[in-house]
């Protein structure tokens, strides 16, 4: 394998191997995010229905959620070399975009929720590129009005000497781990309020 795809998989790896597979269905590469597809397609012509969702590297989907939400979906931006700070503040926009689909395909699966527990709902995106790992949140708070957050970030470790930075990953992904868990909690919730 190559340094360059290496590079490209470790953050994916590292987020397989330490969220909770029980919990989790984690995919990995080049993958299209459902809610993202559903949203641009939403009013078109059956005939015309052939766009696809925002590109995402990785995703988990909640498997004991009613819904099967899509609580966590991540982007890596670029390899080696690292990529430029534009390319980067375009695919973190990318990230919030699916985000954002993401939310408003479950509101949309769940109409007679009461607004007071739909906004309690939020989800999670992680961008990594070079060395770093960020952590994002998005929630709606009402109406057309999404609020994007950065959570954590943390260093990613690039050589033996360096390797102590694993330990600041795995407290993340513990954090994570419960963070889903909460997720789980709530989209449950708010199905049960529509059922």
């Amino acid at each position: 394998m190559s340094e360059a795809a290496f590079d490209n998989l470790f953050p994916n790896m590292l987020a397989r191997k330490l969220l909770d597979w029980k919990q989790l269905k984690v995919e990995v590469d080049e993958i299209c995010c459902w809610a993202s597809a559903q949203r641009r397609n939403q009013g078109r012509s059956v005939v015309l229905r052939a766009q696809i969702g925002q590109r995402r590297d990785f995703k988990g989907t909640l498997r004991s959620s009613i819904d099967k939400v899509e609580a966590i979906i991540g982007l890596r931006s670029g390899g080696l070399p690292e990529a430029h700070r534009k390319k980067i503040f375009t695919d973190c926009i990318d990230l919030a975009v699916s985000m954002r689909d993401i939310l408003y395909a479950f509101f949309s699966a769940n109409p007679n929720t009461p607004d007071d527990k739909l906004h309690q709902m939020f989800v999670l995106g992680v961008q990594s590129w070079g060395w770093m790992y960020d952590v994002y949140a998005m929630d709606c708070k009402g109406t057309n009005v999404c609020q994007l957050g950065r959570l954590n970030w943390t260093k990613m470790p690039n050589a033996i000497e360096t390797i102590a930075c694993l330990e600041e990953i795995c407290t993340v992904m513990t954090d994570i781990k419960a963070t889903l868990r909460i997720i789980c909690d709530k989209a449950n919730d708010a199905a049960l309020s529509n059922a």
